[in-house]
């Protein structure tokens, strides 16, 4: 680790047990199948795994955000699964404005953010859950400012021709 990434991460080490890291890698990987055991995903729920948890106990694994790898990953399958995911996430307590590790917009990234990439009808349908089950205007605020910035500033894409960005 280099000095930048040591202080990045340091004042996070221990909030997380080398035993809830296995749960988080468990369930990340379970969520990352291309047909889902919903089973499995629950009963590593029940086992304390963190949807909004780290992947590692130290460096930069520590502020990944289980969430928001899926919403990155979900792009390429066109988010078949990630309605089902959300469900289960917010039926076992995801609270998405409130994660063990904070977000710090540059390395700690808020899931909504990665939201900004996934736009279609089943991102769609994930969203509409997390708007009923209560999430902040802030927390939305950050896939519409990211998605803003990108579509004005950086001109990802083809706005007028591109099928995700007319979605």
């Amino acid at each position: 680790m280099n000095d930048y990434e040591i202080e990045c991460t340091s004042r996070y080490e221990g909030t997380y047990t080398a035993e809830e890291i296995e749960l988080n890698n468990q369930l990340y990987a379970e969520c990352s199948k291309e047909t889902l055991d919903c089973v499995a995903i629950e009963e590593l729920l029940k086992k304390g795994a963190d949807p909004l948890g780290a992947t590692a106990v130290s460096g930069w694994g520590l502020l990944d955000h289980i969430y928001g790898e899926i919403l990155c990953d979900s792009q390429d399958s066109k988010s078949i699964n990630l309605p089902r995911i959300t469900e289960l996430f917010l039926k076992y307590g995801m609270d998405i404005d409130n994660p063990k590790i904070p977000y710090d917009d540059d390395n700690s990234l808020h899931p909504m953010w990665q939201f900004a990439f996934v736009m279609n009808e089943n991102s769609v349908h994930a969203l509409k859950m997390l708007l009923d089950a209560g999430i902040s205007a802030d927390a939305v605020g950050e896939m519409w400012g990211h998605a803003t910035f990108d579509l004005i500033n950086i001109s990802c894409g083809d706005p007028n021709n591109d099928e995700s960005w007319n979605y």
